[in-house]
């Protein structure tokens, strides 16, 4: 499972494309969402597949945001 945490404050996010390392990637469009903090799930990918890296556009709505991608197996 992926999550992206958003902490200490709020984040627009318009995507994020995961790649997996066999090259296939998954987009996970948020349609130019604000998020405030919280835990957000990305994917469920049932470690089925490696995740060679992530990729997110966003961009923070408050003077100090931190985003967290965490990895759950």
């Amino acid at each position: 499972m992926l999550w992206l945490e958003v902490r200490d404050g709020r984040a627009r996010v318009d995507w994020a494309e995961i790649v997996f390392s066999n090259g296939e990637s998954q987009v996970v469009d948020f349609n130019d969402r604000s998020l405030s903090p919280g835990l957000y799930r990305l994917l469920d990918y049932r470690g089925e597949r490696r995740v060679d890296h992530v990729r997110v556009v966003a961009m923070a709505t408050t003077s100090e945001v931190e985003m967290i991608l965490r990895m759950e197996r």
